[in-house]
């Protein structure tokens, strides 16, 4: 499950209980925790990305916003 949310989220500013409806699964059965193992949100900008880098602050962010702020 998680991974199939991963996918559906990678590179998209969905909100993770739009994807649930859409998709068919029960919002309250995901747990972020596990689902962070898989894709994050990008701190910046709020896009999904499945291969975030850490900020200074030691937050996730995507590779654009990477670029962007020149780290």
């Amino acid at each position: 499950m998680y991974k199939r949310l991963a996918k559906q989220l990678d590179r998209t500013r969905k909100s993770l209980w739009e994807l649930c409806e859409e998709l068919d699964i029960d919002y309250n059965e995901v747990d972020m925790f596990s689902l962070e193992k898989y894709v994050s949100q990008c701190t910046h900008c709020d896009i999904w990305t499945v291969k975030p880098i850490q900020d200074l602050d030691g937050n996730p962010i995507c590779n654009v916003c990477f670029g962007i702020s020149g780290l």
